[in-house]
């Protein structure tokens, strides 16, 4: 009865083992599934934080270029906006370099 005994308890610790094992490998995918969607989420906020600190720099320089400009007209007595007006008419058109489409790179 004892060597039964022994037997059926080896038997259930290796079973045992075995589904520990198991337990374990699953739980280590479901780690790394993690982590790879984690990675992939702090790269696209990166992204994100770069187009936005992009975005913020081109504002202040419009910002800077839009006082520069009101500063001259000011400087030349132009309160009505004739000198712009003339200005603006003479002036080669150009794309805006917002129009350039901008996307997020996948990994």
């Amino acid at each position: 009865a004892l060597q039964c005994f022994t037997a059926l308890s080896k038997r259930f610790t290796e079973s045992a083992l075995r589904e520990w094992a198991y337990q374990n490998r699953k739980n280590d995918e479901t780690s790394y599934e993690k982590m790879l969607k984690l990675r992939r989420d702090l790269s696209r906020a990166v992204t994100i934080l770069e187009m936005i600190k992009r975005r913020e720099k081109s504002k202040r320089e419009l910002l800077h270029l839009t006082l520069e400009i009101m500063e001259k007209r000011y400087k030349l007595g132009d309160y009505n906006g004739e000198i712009m007006s003339e200005v603006m008419v003479h002036r080669q058109p150009t794309k805006p370099t917002y129009a350039i489409p901008v996307g997020i790179v996948p990994n």
